[in-house]
């Protein structure tokens, strides 16, 4: 029986594994991008809307003496619009700055009556500083935009 050489194969195979490699990493890399700038979406959006939540907790439950108080009634919706800017400060957002909207009964929180509903808004752009070569298509030039919205009903006593 005669032996064939396998040195020859072997030989004509010695690259394929690099090339494979090279030709799967980059669909990896996409398959990895996808996941991860989802997480980092839902972790942006979940922040945004604790703070909201967290402002209109605070607004719907300050005293009514104080939501008649016209200047008072202004610097508790500032109060508020504070506490949403300082826990969303970690988030690092976009180039535009997020916008905070606190409402008493759909308006400005102006004092002269007691509101019925507190509501806070707060509109952010999320930018993807790690993958946005691969998942700029989705986020634009500004970043994702995010809204978050808590709308209570006023218990203040």
């Amino acid at each position: 029986m005669k032996r064939i050489p396998d040195a020859r194969p072997a030989r004509r195979q010695r690259g394929v594994a690099a090339v494979e490699m090279a030709l799967m990493l980059s669909l990896m890399i996409l398959m990895l991008a996808a996941p991860l700038f989802l997480g980092r979406v839902f972790y942006h959006y979940e922040v945004a809307q604790r703070a909201v939540h967290d402002a209109a907790v605070y607004l719907s439950t300050v005293p009514q003496i104080e939501m008649k108080t016209s200047g008072q009634a202004a610097n508790e919706a500032a109060l508020a619009a504070a506490i949403v800017a300082e826990e969303i400060a970690g988030l690092a957002p976009g180039p535009l700055a997020p916008v905070v909207a606190v409402q008493c009964d759909g308006s400005p929180c102006a004092g002269f009556s007691v509101p019925s509903t507190i509501r806070v808004v707060v509109l952010l752009d999320m930018f993807d500083e790690a993958f946005g070569p691969y998942t700029g298509f989705l986020t634009g030039d500004n970043g994702l935009a995010l809204t978050a919205d808590v709308t209570m009903r006023y218990v203040g006593k």
